[in-house]
């Protein structure tokens, strides 16, 4: 499968840009591919997409939230990334641990 982002993210773009650019390129392909019929391919595209959205927040600087990391914890792990920003205010309240486990429990089918 080839990503949507293939050949078309700007090389120059670093840390938070490329980041961003890859979690819209993917959202983008993720639409595009349900509209197709292709279901496998649009979750795994927008799982793709909600990574790179998530990764943002664990560059120091990127933005002025202030993330409640344990000590321990690795945040290049979606999971451990998940529940620190969940625990850190950046998800709504309506937000679950619960949620990111469907989505990886649903990958898991794929």
């Amino acid at each position: 499968m080839i990503m949507p982002h293939t050949g078309v993210i700007d090389e120059s773009l670093q840390g938070q840009e490329e980041l961003l650019m890859r979690a819209r390129l993917h959202a983008r392909g993720s639409i595009s591919r349900f509209s197709e019929g292709r279901r496998e391919d649009a979750i795994a595209a927008m799982y793709d997409a909600l990574s790179s959205a998530m990764q943002r927040y664990a560059i120091q600087g990127t933005t002025d939230q202030t993330l409640n990391i344990y000590e321990g914890e690795d945040l290049s792990t979606d999971e451990i990334l998940f529940k620190v920003l969940l625990r850190s205010g950046i998800f709504d309240v309506t937000t679950s641990e619960e949620d990111f486990d469907i989505i990886v429990r649903f990958l898991m089918m794929l």
